[in-house]
């Protein structure tokens, strides 16, 4: 395992913020990014992407004991919030009760304002060499745990107000705020790390700059995809959109072939969390289903999830082939650096050859019986080695990035 998902628990502390922290605005390292909106494209959606200096890499999946141990204690000290509020609860007059809830309901707040600093932080990191890729996907693995952990200790709390006359707590905005966290390209990645069905096909790859990240991977002949610009966050300013059809309408103009799609496909819908000035905003389409959720103060994409079916995905074959003695290799690009399409074929017969194939050195998977496998390709120029019974080529393909 060349760069498993397993760091050491000092890392994960060394990524980790006090319960306390406030989530920052503004790109990681300051200065403006020249595009914060997402990368145009023909016949499918447009995609949120990262500027200049991206760093990429990938890293395998699987059970891993740091990050169980890790996620654990997170879950633990969310349980302890609990805690506290049942201790005395029972014995408290009302106003003690409010008093007990209202101090819960801010520390619990104050774990999700801590999961972005925990992201931010570990994107810098990665960005600058520091940690691996498989310790920065550790990262968003905890938060996604501990985001569905305080999500459930939110409902308990909700309901421990209930039972105070004249007195409620309203978590959506919470809500919210703690979906910017469950992707399904994390929830597919959990299934797999906690030891349970393997639902990541091969290596996840992760993409990192100044600005936010991108996490990819491959679940069948699903294209899954995160993207995140902490640039596109500003929670200083007042909301900028008047109403969340205004929202819905901007959301439009961000991702118009997305909102374009025939009659059957499914219902679009946006959702206010007010208190976060966020806007969830849900399209499904003919290749997939988009989530993106909008930054009320910036009016930009702040978070967008992609699941899309590579096989209905739109793709351009490159204009050459690279070849050896014995091999013949092409490629099928589909946009904005997504999925690429590699197949090995004998270079006189014509016919497919099953091999290994590795990117910058890491196993990525095998050709198969048809000669093909599908590749996630970093931002940047990549190597590709084959390795088969019937020879062997290593190449250098150009990336398409950000856009075919």
């Amino acid at each position: 395992m060349k760069d498993a998902v397993a760091p050491l628990l000092a890392l994960l502390l060394a990524v980790s913020l006090p319960v306390g922290a406030v989530a920052a605005t503004g790109p990681i390292d300051g200065g403006v990014a020249a595009s914060t909106k997402p990368i145009e494209t023909n016949e499918t959606t447009n995609r949120l992407a990262l500027e200049s200096d991206v760093q990429s890499g990938y890293a395998e999946t699987g059970p891993d004991l740091a990050t169980t141990l890790a996620i654990q204690d997170d879950a633990m000290r969310v349980d302890r919030e609990l805690f506290v509020v049942d201790e005395n609860f029972a014995a408290q007059t009302n106003d003690e009760r409010r008093e007990t809830l209202e101090a819960a309901y801010d520390r619990l707040r104050q774990r999700i304002d801590a999961l972005e600093q925990r992201e931010r932080t570990a994107v810098r990191r990665h960005t600058r060499g520091e940690i691996s890729d498989g310790e920065f996907v550790t990262v968003l693995l905890r938060n996604y745990r501990e985001a569905t952990e305080l999500e459930d200790a939110l409902t308990e709390l909700e309901d421990r107000a209930t039972r105070v006359p004249g007195y409620s707590i309203s978590i959506d905005s919470d809500r919210g705020r703690l979906g910017t966290y469950q992707s399904p390209v994390r929830a597919q990645l959990d299934a797999t790390t906690d030891g349970g069905v393997e639902t990541i096909d091969g290596a996840v790859l992760v993409d990192t700059s100044q600005d936010g990240f991108i996490l990819s991977a491959m679940h069948g002949r699903v294209y899954l995809r995160e993207a995140t610009r902490f640039d596109n966050r500003d929670v200083t300013r007042p909301n900028q959109f008047q109403s969340i059809s205004d929202a819905f309408e901007h959301a439009e103009s961000q991702y118009p072939w997305a909102f374009d799609q025939p009659p059957g496909v499914g219902s679009r819908g946006a959702t206010e969390f007010t208190a976060a000035q966020l806007y969830r905003i849900r399209a499904p389409t003919v290749h997939g289903d988009l989530e993106a959720y909008l930054d009320g103060g910036s009016k930009e994409v702040y978070r967008e999830f992609q699941e899309l079916t590579i096989d209905e995905l739109p793709s351009t074959p490159e204009n050459r082939t690279w070849t050896s003695d014995s091999l013949a290799l092409s490629v099928n690009r589909t946009p904005v650096n997504g999925p690429v399409e590699i197949t090995v074929v004998d270079r006189e017969t014509g016919e497919p050859v099953d091999g290994t194939v590795t990117v910058n050195g890491y196993d990525v998977g095998r050709t198969g019986e048809d000669g093909t496998v599908w590749i996630l390709p970093p931002a940047d120029d990549f190597d590709v080695a084959v390795r088969s019974a019937d020879g062997n080529m290593d190449v250098s393909i150009s990336s398409s990035y950000p856009s075919v």
